[in-house]
């Protein structure tokens, strides 16, 4: 069975060939992830369906809303407000040089996002082979990137060695003691990136540290508690 791997490619375009670009240069303070991409392919090019989140200040909010709005590469946009600090939206992508999806019809992408450094982060999972070739069809399309991360997804469920890197250097630094020893400012500004976008990466990393921890290690003397408490909770849900 083909090694699964982790590849993290970083571009960084202009405003005006990506509009989460464009969005993290006006506002250097606001994190973009696009959540889910579907490609579809249109008489003038290539383009995606993306759902997406944008978080910002509450100051900004309203003047991304405008921006996105006025994005050439953005169309039928809808756009809602769930936090203040908080935008999730739809839109029409049209694909650029720097969208890998205009390119390369076969990649599994786990999601997108901005950093604080300008670039926007690709991350892709696939054999060794496909993200060898996935580097490779970008180089001959002359997009320029950087390798962020490429390592190999584990079976401790699936944490990448970036994953486990922040989870590791969190813990030995004192994030999760009580006070903490280092904030979560702190702790990003080791990393070269946004809080925002490292309470993400910890709380993915949790998840599958936890996942891969209750899988292998159930106590048979708490399952009948355990069993009780959803059973109780999914009835309260139905009946509400």
């Amino acid at each position: 069975m083909p090694t699964l791997m982790n590849l993290v490619l970083a571009f960084r375009p202009s405003s005006d060939e990506c509009w989460i670009a464009d969005i993290t240069s006006r506002f250097p303070d606001s994190f973009v992830r696009v959540i889910q991409l579907e490609r579809k392919r249109g008489e003038n090019g290539n383009y995606a369906h993306v759902l997406f989140e944008v978080i910002t200040s509450k100051k900004n909010r309203d003047k991304i809303r405008r921006a996105l709005a006025g994005n050439k590469l953005l169309e039928e946009l809808h756009l809602v407000s769930v936090k203040k600090d908080k935008l999730y939206g739809s839109a029409k992508s049209i694909c650029s040089k720097y969208c890998p999806f205009a390119n390369i019809p076969y990649a599994f992408l786990r999601c997108v996002h901005s950093s604080n450094n300008g670039e926007v982060y690709w991350n892709f999972v696939g054999s060794n082979y496909e993200c060898r070739r996935i580097m490779q069809e970008l180089t001959d399309f002359g997009v320029f990137y950087r390798v962020a991360e490429l390592s190999t997804i584990k079976e401790n469920g699936g944490m990448t060695g970036r994953q486990e890197l922040v989870l590791r250097v969190a813990y030995e630094l004192g994030y999760f003691d009580y006070p903490k020893r280092i904030n979560i400012r702190e702790l990003a500004a080791i990393f070269n990136v946004t809080p925002a976008t490292l309470t993400e990466e910890i709380r993915k990393a949790l998840k599958k540290a936890l996942t891969h921890y209750f899988k292998e290690s159930k106590t048979p003397s708490l399952e009948n508690e355990y069993n009780k408490i959803i059973n109780e909770y999914t009835e309260a849900w139905v009946r509400s």
